[in-house]
């Protein structure tokens, strides 16, 4: 971010940037925008994609066993505080990278340091999120490319990590212990969840590899995502808040019938 509005050549202020952006929306105006803007408040497809966010958004954090696990194990104290300077935090990810490698793919487009020039992005690059590392490469150069790689990757094991241990919490504890083997040792628990572990890590891949081949792409799997899971946030928050649950109704299956017609009819309605 200080490279692109203080130092570097190709931009190097917040003036540049817009006077850049603005010869872009006259060359490329963005349809449903205000006058085609692309530094305009007004845009239908903005509004659009944040109403998905927030719904996707609400669904991972409500069904994620990543999260449950931290809030569980932490004092409630604790957890709310964390969780709070957490999420005020985390909005500096996605509004340093709109407003910095978003924003500059668009200004220098047209420029020959630009990886796809004299050509324009095409959709399929767009949608692979590609506009971040051709923008980086195009002001930082081959630095850029690997400390985007480098972001990428913490990123991705951070994430993965979360969800290795998260669901073989639920296929060991939960699965395994409940249904198949209650009276497991400690040491036979252990062994199970690093099964699991392994196994999850290969489901992954496959599905990466599966998603890859066919080509499905990052904006349709983001937008996929909250038709899936944004149908059961309503079901898994009642099952924990309702003051008329009992220990019996938990166990048994109502929990998960819920969560799943929830997403069943979400998916259908977007269909």
């Amino acid at each position: 971010m200080f490279s692109t509005y203080a130092t570097n050549a190709l931009i190097g202020s917040s003036s540049a940037m817009y006077q850049l952006l603005q010869e872009a929306s006259a060359k490329r105006p963005v349809d449903g925008n205000q006058h085609g803007s692309y530094l305009t408040l007004k845009s239908n497809k903005a509004l659009i994609i944040g109403v998905i966010i927030l719904c996707s958004g609400s669904g991972t954090v409500f069904l994620d066993q990543a999260y449950w696990q931290r809030a569980i194990a932490s004092s409630p104290a604790t957890a709310v505080r964390a969780y709070i300077l957490g999420g005020l935090a985390w909005f500096a990810i996605p509004f340093g990278f709109a407003t910095t490698l978003g924003l500059t793919a668009v200004a220098l487009a047209d420029h020959v340091n630009f990886t796809t020039y004299p050509a324009l992005m095409s959709q399929s690059q767009v949608t692979a999120g590609l506009s971040a590392l051709f923008a980086a490469t195009a002001f930082l150069g081959k630095g850029g490319a690997v400390a985007l790689l480098i972001v990428l990757f913490m990123t991705v094991t951070s994430c993965a990590s979360a969800e290795l241990i998260a669901v073989s919490s639920i296929l060991t504890f939960d699965i395994f212990k409940v249904y198949i083997k209650p009276a497991a040792s400690p040491e036979q628990l252990i062994l199970v969840s690093h099964i699991m572990i392994c196994g999850w890590g290969i489901i992954m891949a496959v599905f990466a590899c599966i998603w890859n081949s066919i080509g499905i792409d990052l904006g349709w799997l983001f937008l996929f995502m909250g038709l899936l899971i944004g149908g059961a946030v309503f079901p898994a928050a009642f099952a924990i808040t309702w003051k008329g649950q009992t220990r019996k109704g938990r166990r048994k299956r109502a929990p998960f019938q819920g969560r799943s017609l929830g997403s069943q009819q979400a998916l259908s309605l977007g269909l």
